[in-house]
């Protein structure tokens, strides 16, 4: 098992070296004719169903991931089935949640880049806070980064999620590109 310093460690050196700043789009258009998202922006979308830890699909078939938090994938354990059921618990299906775009509002998926809010729980902020999700930026979406990276430090310090010293053994990112299954 490895260290949790020595999966950051690893973390930042794999992002790094994979170039993952590249895989989100320019700022541009998401959505049907007359859904305009806009960079800097905010929308609203009822929740379908939860994906995983850190994507979720609309009733209007859009898919939403949300930005700053990398959540273990379906498949890699108990911290991704903990990620998803948290998403369950805050916004299931049928809550109306509000969508707050950054500078880039697609990935390469095709998927909405978001701050998602749900009532008055900052979402996003809420995965890290409780050690559920790793902060992962991609620039140029960056506003909110600080906050989450505050919220992920306070889980880390009080030993919540992933922090309380059974983290997972391969990063989210390694586990997408099929480096420890």
């Amino acid at each position: 098992m490895i260290s949790v310093r020595g999966f950051l460690r690893a973390l930042a050196a794999a992002a790094l070296a994979a170039g993952c700043f590249a895989s989100v789009g320019s700022a541009q258009q998401a959505g049907r004719p007359g859904d305009a998202v806009r960079a800097g922006g905010s929308g609203e979308c009822v929740v379908s169903r939860i994906i995983d830890g850190d994507t979720f699909r609309c009733e209007d078939g859009k898919r939403v991931r949300l930005l700053i938090v990398d959540a273990a994938e379906a498949g890699q354990g108990a911290w991704a089935d903990s990620a998803a059921l948290l998403l369950q618990r805050i916004m299931p299906a049928g809550t109306r949640v509000r969508l707050e775009y950054d500078v880039a509002t697609k990935d390469r998926y095709g998927r909405l880049l978001a701050y998602v809010h749900s009532g008055r729980v900052f979402v996003n902020r809420e995965l890290a806070r409780r050690g559920l999700a790793l902060v992962a930026v991609y620039p140029p979406n960056v506003r909110h980064v600080g906050t989450i990276r505050a919220a992920a430090d306070s889980a880390r310090r009080e030993r919540r999620g992933l922090w309380s010293g059974s983290s997972f053994a391969c990063s989210p990112a390694d586990w997408r590109a099929g480096k420890c299954r």
